[in-house]
C-alpha cells in the first residue's frame, strides 16, 4: 500500500518538473527568438522608409515638371496678348496716319544714346523704306520724336524730350498757341496766351503753323498752369502716357504716295 502511495508522489513531482521544464524552454525559445523578430521588422521599416522616400521624390519631379509646364504656358500667354496689344496698337496708329494724309511703317528700336542730355534713338527703318528727316513718329497713338537724319537702313530719331526740341502746339478746347519744350525736367508748354484759361486734362495737338509736321496729332493733357501771375506768357506741364524711357517699338508717318 505504502509503495503505491510513494509512486504515486514521484509521479507528481515528475510531472511538475516537467511543467516546470516546458516554461523554461518556452522563455527560452521566446529570448532565442526575439533577436530574430526584431531584425526582420527592423527590415521591413527600412523597406518602408525607403518606399515612402521614393513616393516622395516621384511626387516632388511631377510637381516640378507641372510648374516648369506652366511657366511655359504662362510665357506663351503672356507673349500671345503682347502680340494682339501690339498689333490692337499698330493698327490705331495705322489709322490715324491715313487719317493725317500718309501712311504709316513699324519700325524697332535698335539703339539709345548714351545720356539722357541727348534723348536720341536709332530705328531699323531707313532711306530704303522711304523715310526721310522731319517725319514724324508716334508710340500708342502719341507723338514722341521727329526723325532726323537716315541712312539707308537707319534712321536717327530727336525724341520730344530731347532739350534742342521745340514744336508748335495748339490746347485742343481753348486753341491757344504755345510752343512744346523738352528738357530733363520733362515736356512744358510755353509762351501761352496770358488772357487764355489753361486747365488740367486739355488735349495737345500739333499746330499747323510753322509746317513743321502735320496738324491735330495728339502729344499728351495739360497738367494745369505753372505760372505766376506776373509772368506775361503761361506755362503748363505736359503729362504723356508714353514711357519714353522704355520704348521698343514705334510708328514712323510717311507722305501719302503721290498719284500717278
Amino acid at each position: 500500500m505504502w509503495r503505491r502511495a510513494l509512486l504515486l508522489l514521484v509521479f507528481l513531482l515528475l510531472l511538475g518538473i516537467a511543467s516546470g521544464g516546458l516554461g523554461v524552454l518556452r522563455t527560452l525559445g521566446h529570448v532565442l527568438t526575439g533577436p530574430t523578430t526584431l531584425v526582420a521588422g527592423g527590415v521591413g521599416g527600412l523597406r518602408s522608409f525607403f518606399a515612402t522616400l521614393g513616393r516622395v521624390e516621384e511626387v516632388r519631379d511631377r510637381t516640378q515638371a507641372l510648374e516648369a509646364e506652366n511657366a511655359v504656358l504662362r510665357s506663351e500667354q503672356i507673349l500671345q496678348t503682347e502680340r494682339s496689344l501690339d498689333a490692337s496698337l499698330e493698327s490705331r496708329e495705322l489709322a490715324l496716319a491715313e487719317s493725317l494724309g500718309g501712311q504709316a511703317i513699324v519700325a524697332d528700336i535698335v539703339e539709345r544714346a548714351p545720356t539722357r542730355l541727348l534723348e536720341e534713338v536709332s530705328l531699323n527703318r531707313g532711306s530704303d523704306d522711304l523715310v526721310a528727316p522731319g517725319q514724324p513718329v508716334l508710340s500708342h497713338g502719341f507723338l514722341v520724336g521727329i526723325v532726323r537724319a537716315v541712312s539707308g537702313d537707319r534712321a536717327q530719331v530727336r525724341l520730344l524730350t530731347n532739350s534742342t526740341v521745340t514744336i508748335p502746339v495748339v490746347l485742343q478746347r481753348s486753341r491757344a498757341q504755345g510752343l512744346l519744350r523738352g528738357g530733363l525736367q520733362g515736356l512744358l508748354v510755353t509762351d501761352l496766351p496770358a488772357d487764355v484759361t489753361v486747365e488740367t486734362d486739355e488735349a495737345i495737338l500739333t499746330s499747323p503753323l510753322g509746317g513743321l509736321l502735320p496738324p491735330d496729332i495728339p502729344i499728351g493733357l495739360t497738367e494745369g498752369p505753372l505760372s505766376s501771375e506776373s509772368e506775361v506768357l503761361q506755362r503748363t506741364r505736359v503729362r504723356s502716357p508714353v514711357q519714353f524711357s522704355t520704348l521698343e517699338r514705334v510708328v514712323i508717318v510717311l507722305p501719302a504716295p503721290e498719284s500717278p
